[in-house]
């Protein structure tokens, strides 16, 4: 009797639905349309992982994929409509899985558009459900096109729209050999100071603070009273961490360099190296933005180990909705042992000299989503303070250590406070950019103690690439350091074209012909 009952409670609840109810083996090409978007991702992503991790991160969010879409319709099929069913789980999955795109093509900061957000699921649901009921094999065909037709793009933006400098960090992933060529000294230096490269994130000088209406007057001063000669019109050829500051490590201007940035930042670069033929112990205090996916060249970094971040960022930002900057800058890194770090370096008596590159995140520069918050001067300012104590505190350290050393204090480019907030200006007309939207994005702050007077017969730095040449006149004892200069053409970056800025002159938009920078005199 009881298996009379299990048996009639089967016949009753298997419902047919008509054959538009039943799934086919074809139905799993729709999975091409949410795993278009992860393909997308891993693509533009491909110098944040190797290999393994990016066939980790297709192969955990296509399983999710197939679960939705095509898993779970198959084992329900018998009790309710796939025809519904399938069209849902692509709806949901590709909606959920698109979120960062739309989060970076509508401008959404911090929470999405809800109406624009259903509308889109709505219409999407629709369009799929009508094609899965009146057109299937048509929708199959759709399908594998979208795909392809994706994937294509995203190759085309990164291979043929994008500059070469920035394509090259996806062409190239392995260190190629050294190259000296361009440096002229050999033998030993005349002088070994410690060197310590402090960089604070987006870090401006006086004239472009007063811009926003902020007065860091009583900083610069604090500067100039340890010593320190400050730099007042220098600018960077990159208006991003990474083109900016690699560049500084291998002593080059605008171009392309020959590898991935990152191979550059994790210690692989020709200051390093040239400090360690010198006998120098070398260090690298970051994050992990600087150095994942490439072989560390420093003789000691932080973070220690950035397996799994590329991946893991990417996983988060997609359980986020968006891929915000500082995701990859809070997996495997505390700012607590980064400045513990930082400190125990730079009070360290040692028998050798070190070099030091240190990046802090503070004051750190906008949301850089192409649109505004009404309160982004104000939390820079707010960080700015914090990221001033931090200064002062480095400072005092290497001071009291007592040791000669060469301490550069630098920003590594601007802000972005103006304009739509972003680093690229992308979609802004070429009039329309002046003078105070050039120094937000390139322009920098660097300051310099040197242990003597000098480094005055040496002291010629036109932009903040310029800065190892002086150093290693000082201590080398010659103005014959390099046989070529680094070039002063600011990089190309969306709207501002390769050359916008030339040897400190603005070339084109709404202040062609006028200075990037025009000195002010101190205030007090």
């Amino acid at each position: 009797m009881i298996r009379k009952g299990i048996q009639l409670f089967r016949d009753e609840t298997v419902i047919n639905f008509g054959p538009c109810s039943r799934m086919s083996l074809a139905d799993n090409v729709l999975v091409l349309i949410p795993l278009a978007p992860i393909i997308q991702y891993v693509l533009l992503n491909q110098n944040m992982m190797p290999f393994e991790d990016q066939l980790l991160f297709m192969g955990v969010t296509a399983a999710i994929i197939f679960s939705v879409v095509i898993a779970i319709p198959f084992v329900v099929q018998k009790y309710l409509p796939v025809y519904g069913l399938v069209p849902l789980g692509i709806t949901l999955s590709y909606v959920y899985l698109s979120m960062p795109a739309f989060s970076r093509t509508f401008k959404w900061v911090s929470r999405p558009d809800l109406p624009l957000l259903a509308a889109i699921l709505v219409i999407l649901f629709s369009t799929l459900l009508l094609l899965y009921i009146k057109q299937r094999k048509l929708l199959h065909r759709m399908a594998f096109i979208f795909f392809m037709v994706s994937v294509i793009y995203t190759l085309y933006v990164i291979y043929i729209l994008q500059e070469a400098e920035e394509a090259s960090a996806y062409i190239q992933m392995s260190i190629p050999e050294r190259d000296f060529s361009n440096f002229i000294p050999t033998g030993s230096m005349k002088k070994k100071p410690d060197i310590y490269l402090l960089t604070y994130d987006a870090y401006v000088g006086q004239e472009t603070m007063q811009q926003y209406g902020i007065d860091n007057y009583d900083q610069e001063t604090f500067l100039t009273n340890h010593g320190f000669k400050i730099y007042k019109d220098v600018y960077s050829v990159g208006s991003d961490s990474l083109n900016s500051m690699s560049r500084v490590l291998e002593m080059v201007g605008g171009g392309t360099l020959d590898k991935m940035l990152r191979i550059s930042t994790a210690g692989n670069a020709l200051v390093v190296d040239i400090l360690k033929s010198q006998d120098y112990r070398t260090y690298g205090i970051l994050t992990s933005h600087f150095i994942v996916n490439a072989a560390n060249g420093w003789n000691y970094a932080y973070p220690e180990n950035t397996n799994k971040i590329g991946y893991q960022s990417l996983l988060k930002g997609l359980k986020e909705g968006e891929f915000r900057f500082a995701i990859m800058e809070q997996l495997g890194f505390s700012r607590a042992e980064q400045l513990a770090k930082k400190k125990n370096i730079l009070s360290a008596q040692t028998p050798f000299p070190k070099f030091m590159y240190t990046h802090s995140l503070l004051p750190g520069h906008s949301f850089n989503s192409s649109k505004c918050r009404p309160n982004e001067i104000e939390r820079f300012k707010y960080k700015l303070q914090v990221a001033n104590q931090e200064m002062k505190e480095d400072i005092s350290t290497v001071l009291a250590s007592n040791r000669d050393a060469i301490i550069i204090v630098n920003g590594d480019h601007g802000p972005y406070l103006t304009g739509d907030c972003s680093s690229s200006l992308k979609g802004y007309p070429i009039k329309k950019i002046n003078q105070l939207y050039l120094q937000d994005r390139y322009g920098t702050f660097l300051a310099i103690r040197w242990p003597d007077e000098n480094y005055k017969q040496y002291d010629d730095i036109r932009i903040l690439q310029d800065t190892f040449e002086a150093v290693f006149k000082f201590t080398f004892g010659t103005n014959n350091v390099l046989r070529q200069r680094p070039n002063t053409r600011i990089l190309k970056r969306g709207i501002t074209e390769e050359g916008f800025v030339v040897d400190g002159k603005i070339m084109k938009g709404k202040d062609k012909g006028k200075p990037l920078f025009n000195p002010i005199p101190d205030s007090g």
